[in-house]
């Protein structure tokens, strides 16, 4: 199995917290390979003691022991890491104390949260994950998370959602991931619902803005939702 593929297959576990191993098989010709291919490479995986597979569930181990027990992968989950801290402290920039803001799911979300330093009056997200870690930082004020439908493998709420929250919230900033975004532009999220769900989530805003890590540049997938020239700041590193 190449490094590449098997840095890939540990990325789209953690961003898309997918814990059904069909799931990950249906995104066989994302990755490029067939799905027999797919299924030996979660087997390795498993053989490596990063995830355990049982009756069709994957279950990632921890992103700690993921980072420091691949051999050869030490040096790129570094970049990694700092990547994403590094797009979390460009995006503290923007903040300008007592925000109100929406926060969507993903790993690199969760590093923003995390790294918040400037008081921020609510966050509200419709991830499990961000809020969990958002209760942890001591100059977030408030949290919510929004009601609906819960994602099993995304640990996030985007189906059967009531918005009526936002009549009474003004939300003056939205920091949202993405699956991928094109060379034009284009930026894409994978499912219909959970791009109406963030469409209406700007709709409701002063100021959008977009994390992109480097493997989902020059990337397509299913619903085109945004072009790029709709956030007020793109926070990106790319470093290929």
């Amino acid at each position: 199995m190449s490094d590449k593929r098997l840095n890939i297959i540990i990325d789209i576990l953690r961003e898309k917290n997918i814990t059904s191993t069909n799931t990950i098989l249906k995104m066989s010709k994302q990755l490029g390979v067939s799905k027999i291919t797919l299924r030996r490479d979660l087997h390795e995986l498993e053989e490596k003691n990063i995830i355990r597979l049982s009756y069709g569930k994957i279950n990632v181990i921890s992103e700690e022991y993921i980072d420091n027990e691949i051999t050869g992968l030490d040096h790129r989950n570094k970049e990694r890491m700092d990547q994403k801290n590094s797009m979390a402290n460009e995006a503290n920039e923007v903040l300008e104390g007592n925000d109100i803001i929406f926060v969507s799911m993903g790993t690199t979300c969760e590093h923003f949260v995390s790294s918040i330093k400037k008081k921020v009056k609510f966050l509200i997200t419709n991830s499990l994950s961000v809020g969990l870690k958002a209760t942890k930082n001591i100059n977030i004020e408030r949290v919510f998370v929004v009601g609906g439908t819960v994602d099993k493998n995304k640990k996030s709420s985007f189906l059967n959602v009531n918005f009526d929250f936002l009549n009474d919230i003004y939300i003056d900033k939205v920091f949202t991931s993405c699956v991928g975004i094109s060379s034009d532009g284009d930026v894409f999220f994978d499912t219909l619902e959970e791009s109406k769900f963030i469409k209406r989530i700007c709709s409701g805003a002063s100021k959008h803005f977009l994390f992109i890590d480097d493997y989902k540049m020059d990337k397509k997938s299913l619903v085109k939702t945004f072009n790029k020239d709709e956030f007020n700041k793109i926070f990106y590193f790319d470093n290929r």
